[in-house]
């Protein structure tokens, strides 16, 4: 047991991600007989079996989370000595680990570009997805934080709201009711209406608004994605509830109009957030601080 080498683990954390041997061996530009006979020495050395193959399928047995759990603090722990090691030289890098809702990504490399203008060696991984798949992301704690609007309640989370977004009606210019100064959202109830995929962030705000006004808006179309709606909404096919950072490019090319709604616009708070008693890698902690001291950036101004 006590010659695992971390060469042994870094291999076995490759094969139990790509849950195949063949792929393992082809992003670690080794051969598949290497990877096979590194396995089979790591399970004589633990005396358990770390993978099986049932069905054709790789799973990972109970021994082989232990290691990859290993494995991980071991990273996590050798990457926090690198950036140590670094900041006694005065300089600041490493890597951030972050995670953002779809609607985010319209808004979040700018708070990126700005933070890289200060510190230039850090790199960041930023992934992109949907509600459901961030909140599997926190459970797992595959990032630093993650960034969203709507805070799940099913996790212990820690989280900073750190922007004030609005939610604006969305029309196309060619709508009939661009022209009206005052409106209001019963004047709108039997418009087609375009919303989100349940679950999703935006989804929900909508939804929550609708309860608040006691609206039973025509729904006329669920889309998936931001940028499918405002393709809809240019083509005239109907009217949604948008952040307004998402269409700032579009209403100023003359493809959507914000309607003037009574209701709007409405605030939509974002929050970075990490699972509670969680401990930051010393250049992620730097980011949340650089958040936490610079509320409502003016990169974000229209």
């Amino acid at each position: 047991m006590m010659n695992i080498t971390l060469h042994q683990l870094r291999v076995f954390y490759q094969v139990a991600k790509s849950k195949s041997v063949t792929k393992a061996a082809l992003q670690l530009h080794m051969t598949q007989p290497a990877v096979s006979n590194l396995i089979r020495a790591l399970e004589r050395q633990v005396e358990t079996p770390v993978i099986e193959i049932l069905h054709k399928k790789l799973y990972v047995t109970e021994a082989g989370k232990v290691l990859i759990r290993a494995f991980e603090q071991i990273e996590a722990q050798l990457h926090d000595t690198k950036t140590q090691l670094n900041l006694l030289k005065d300089k600041m890098v490493g890597t951030i680990k972050i995670a953002t809702v779809s609607t985010a990504k319209y808004f979040v490399p700018r708070l990126l570009g700005a933070f890289k203008s200060e510190y230039p060696d850090v790199h960041i991984e930023l992934k992109v997805k949907n509600r459901h798949e961030i909140i599997e992301r926190l459970r797992l704690n595959l990032d630093d934080f993650v960034i969203m609007s709507q805070l799940p309640d099913n996790i212990s989370i820690e989280h900073h709201d750190f922007f004030e977004d609005k939610l604006v009606v969305a029309a196309s210019y060619q709508h009939s009711k661009c022209a009206q100064k005052k409106l209001s959202l019963k004047m709108l109830v039997n418009e087609p209406w375009l919303i989100r995929e349940s679950g999703s962030g935006t989804r929900m705000a909508m939804e929550s608004i609708f309860k608040k006004y006691r609206i039973k808006p025509n729904i006329q179309m669920e889309i998936d994605n931001n940028e499918s709606i405002k393709q809809a909404i240019i083509g005239n096919i109907g009217i949604s509830i948008l952040s307004h950072q998402s269409i700032e490019i579009e209403q100023k090319a003359g493809l959507i109009k914000v309607l003037n709604a009574a209701e709007f616009p409405v605030q939509h708070k974002w929050h970075l957030v990490k699972s509670k008693g969680k401990k930051l890698p010393i250049i992620a902690q730097k980011f949340y601080d650089y958040v936490r001291t610079h509320p409502n950036l003016e990169i974000f101004s229209s």
